[in-house]
């Protein structure tokens, strides 16, 4: 029987069997699943069992039997995957059985790469580099050698992909476009200055000149403090000519009308709730709780964080696949009214289209359920608070 296999092993491994979902998430990993990962990277070759103990057991773990304890890894992954014939056993060595439908996301990853070289619709190509590269590759196993090795050559094309695309996006005027992408690619890697220039010209171009002076302070302190570095002197202009224009009056209204015509442009549909930056969300918030207080209705703030199963903030890389598999549920879980911004590394900031804490819960509740898989597997759970809108005086 030909069965039907999704792995993912970027921003943390999951893997997908005729549909049923067995694993999913960058918490630890046991032995089999470690198995599986090195297995399906290396599927077009037989696996001698001497190269799988080396890479399977390291000479800190006090294995006694080394090929035994391989056997009963190999035993307990197909069981798993419910299907013997997923791993072959052949003159004393081990390969995955490509007689069934694989979809990996590195081999999707590396095709779309090379598609680059000849395929002529790039765009297209670049938002599907971007969307199936979600994190580093098997985070979990950060430390171990052969995935240093991929790990690295694997961001280098997805940074190199990010950045073609906002070059190309740039010289066309997709400025929209821009933070779009940009937003993205500075959740999976926020330490790349380059991500942030782009960002920053996009709203130089748009005349997001408030934008520009609120965001740059939260950047310059992402690197000034974790990285104890300056931002570059070009991001530092498009700061300093925005600084200078924000208290300026526009008296061309026909100016202002195009500014936003422009700044609502989107070729797709508008889906699901609106994700912005936390420096975005305050601005939204005080127009927004304005005229909630002028119409004597209240605003419903939702604050989600992220944690273990004792209380605590996880650490990373669980916490970054985490957060980031947290705000695409949050965008199907939520309403086009609702806004939603990070606002720490392990919490989200909800603005809520509704007017009571009662109905807040229903969203809570439908949060949880569309996130409950991820949360069990991972050892993890929610914390929700929820606060009305202050009364402005």
């Amino acid at each position: 029987m030909s069965h039907i296999i999704n792995i993912n092993l970027f921003g943390g491994m999951s893997v997908e069997v005729d549909n049923k979902l067995l694993l999913r998430g960058a918490g630890k990993l046991h032995k089999h699943w470690k198995l599986l990962a090195y297995l399906v990277t290396h599927k077009n070759t037989l696996l001698s069992t001497v190269r799988l103990m080396d890479v399977m057991y390291t000479e800190d773990e006090d294995i006694a039997n080394p090929q035994g304890a391989l056997k009963n890894t190999v035993y307990c992954l197909r069981k798993e995957l419910g299907d013997a014939t997923f791993i072959l056993f052949c003159e004393g060595s081990y390969k995955w059985n490509n007689e069934n439908t694989l979809y990996l996301d590195i081999e999707i990853f590396e095709n779309l790469i090379q598609r680059l070289d000849i395929d002529e619709d790039k765009l297209v190509i670049y938002k599907k580099i971007i969307e199936i590269y979600k994190g580093d590759f098997l985070p979990q196993l950060c430390n171990e050698e052969w995935v240093i090795q991929r790990s690295t050559y694997y961001k280098k094309k997805y940074i190199d992909a990010v950045l073609d695309y906002l070059s190309l996006l740039f010289d066309t005027q997709h400025y929209n476009e821009i933070l779009t992408v940009t937003n993205t690619a500075c959740f999976v890697d926020p330490y790349n200055e380059d991500f942030y220039l782009y960002m920053f010209k996009a709203l130089s171009n748009l005349n997001m000149n408030k934008v520009i002076v609120n965001s740059y302070f939260r950047v310059s302190r992402i690197f000034s403090d974790e990285l104890g570095v300056e931002l570059g002197s070009e991001i530092k202009d498009i700061y300093a000519k925005a600084s200078k224009k924000v208290n300026k009056i526009e008296h061309d209204i026909l100016i202002i009308k195009e500014d936003l015509r422009e700044a609502t442009k989107d070729q797709t549909p508008i889906r699901g709730s609106y994700f912005c930056s936390y420096e975005v969300f305050k601005q939204m918030y005080q127009m927004v709780a304005r005229a909630a207080d002028r119409e004597k209705r209240s605003i419903v703030l939702l604050l989600i964080t992220i944690l273990d199963l004792k209380g605590n903030i996880p650490d990373n890389p669980i916490l970054k696949n985490a957060m980031f598999e947290l705000r695409e549920v949050l965008k199907k879980s939520l309403r086009k009214g609702d806004t939603f911004a990070q606002y720490s590394k392990a919490q989200f900031i909800l603005m809520l289209a509704t007017e009571s804490i009662e109905k807040s819960e229903i969203v809570i509740q439908r949060i949880q359920n569309n996130f409950n898989v991820y949360l069990k597997q991972n050892k993890l759970q929610l914390a929700a608070k929820v606060s009305l809108q202050d009364s402005i005086t």
